[in-house]
This record gives C-alpha cells, structure tokens and sequence, in this order.
C-alpha cells in the first residue's frame, strides 16, 4: 500500500510535467514565480511523498531503527529516536564541513549523504540532507540557489533522493538479506541507482522545471562535462555507498 502511494506521487507528477510542458516558455524565465511554484509541487510529489512511504515502511522493521548490532526484541525502537535525531544532527553537521570550497573537485556532500542513507536508513537520510541544506544556503555554500523562496523545495528535494535511495537500499540489499559476492553487487548496483535518482532531481527535474528549454539544455551541458559536478558526485556516491555498507556490516560483525 504505502509503497504503491509512492510509485502513484511519482507517475502523476511525471504526468504533470509532461502535459503542461513544465520547460516550456509560458512558464516564465528562469526562476519564475510560476516555476517556484512548478519546483515545490514537483519536489513534493516526486521526492518528498515517495520518501515519506519509504520512511513509513522502514518503520515497522524495528531491527532496522536499533544501532547496528544492538538490537533485542524487547527493546523500544522509534522512527526518530534520540539515536537517530543525534545522527542527523551529527550528519547534517559533517555534511555542511564537506561542502565548504576546497581544492579537489569531488561532491564529498553526496559522499557524506550516501554514508547517511546505507548506514542509517531514510529517517536519518532525510532530515540530514534538510537540515544540511538549509545551513549550507544560510552560510553563502549554496551560490546555486537563484533565489530564497526556493531554498526549502531544494532542501525537500535533495532529502526525498536521499530517503528513497535510502529506502531502497535497505528494502532491496537488507531486506532480501543477500550475503556474500551477490550483496556486493547488489550493493555497487544500487550505488548506480542512487546516482539515477540524484540526477533526476538535480540534472532533470531542477534545471527543467526552473528553466525554459535553451537554459535547460545549456545548465545541463554544464553539468555533465569536464567542469560540472556530475562526474564527481558519481565517484561520491559510489564510495559512500561502499563505505557505509561495509562499515555497518562490521559493527554487526563485532556485535556477534
């Protein structure tokens, strides 16, 4: 049920998008009001209630809330646990030192936020990547953000891609509880995954919905080539998804 309601948010948003032409020029120039508003609803239903279902599911696995390793059948396990509050916190923080100006060109907030979603899970994923962003804009770490009013459906979107890769992960390399070569392909293929959900949001979604067509098409060719962030943020998130999946099957391992 919950996992129908998310695939549902997702096709009519894609429906959407597709029947009122979202790139096209009557939505305005760039960064429009009506394309703000376009930028929320989009958010909204692509990102934010699939990962909302994913967190919901996630939930009523109570040996996915407990730390690694410390589970009991009669312990009290919540969503948002002071477990997980800390690490969102503790997430958000490194994610914000991650993203400050450096000279290696690598996206180590995607690194960070791709730990945060295999280690964690979507609770953790989503409100740390909120809470990240949020403090990147407010401490002038987020130049790409044309305009304040939509700082928060930046924010929504970048914690649904993190929750639903999240979700995902869990439910597919967990929840099948694969050992072995087979979970370490599994594991490297959902890496790939989480690449295609970060670049429907940031490459497709974000430029498409906050541009006409022409600057659509050229903040995309940016993006991918030599000097955009996409190539880095791939290697990011692959090695932050193996990092956070190895690690977490250690401290299970010296929980045995």
């Amino acid at each position: 049920m919950l996992a129908g309601v998310a695939v549902v948010s997702v096709i009519v948003g894609a429906l959407i998008n597709f029947a009122i032409d979202t790139p096209s020029a009557a939505w305005g120039a760039s960064n429009s009001p009506m394309r703000q508003g376009l930028f929320y609803m989009n958010a909204i239903l692509i990102y934010v209630i699939p990962a909302i279902m994913g967190m919901l599911m996630f939930a009523k696995r109570r040996e996915w809330l407990a730390q690694p390793g410390k589970y009991v059948e009669t312990g009290r396990y919540s969503l948002f646990s002071p477990y997980a509050l800390t690490a969102s916190g503790v997430v958000a923080a490194v994610a914000v030192v991650a993203g400050l100006p450096g000279p290696i060109n690598i996206d180590t907030v995607a690194l960070v936020t791709a730990f945060a979603a295999v280690f964690f899970g979507p609770a953790v994923a989503f409100l740390a990547t909120f809470v990240a962003f949020i403090l990147r804009y407010l401490l002038g770490l987020a130049p790409w953000v044309a305009t304040p009013n939509i700082t928060v459906a930046y924010a929504l979107m970048d914690g649904g891609v993190w929750a639903v890769s999240a979700a995902l992960f869990w439910f597919i390399v967990r929840g099948f509880k694969l050992k072995g070569s087979v979970k370490t392909i599994a594991t490297m293929i959902m890496a790939f995954v989480f690449m295609a959900i970060h670049f429907s949001a940031w490459i497709i979604m974000n430029y498409f919905t906050n541009n006409p067509y022409p600057a659509a098409v050229g903040n995309m060719a940016w993006a991918i080539g030599p000097t955009g962030f996409v190539i880095s943020s791939f290697v990011a998130q692959f090695m932050g998804t193996l990092i956070g999946a190895f690690y977490y099957d250690s401290r299970l391992v010296q929980a045995k």
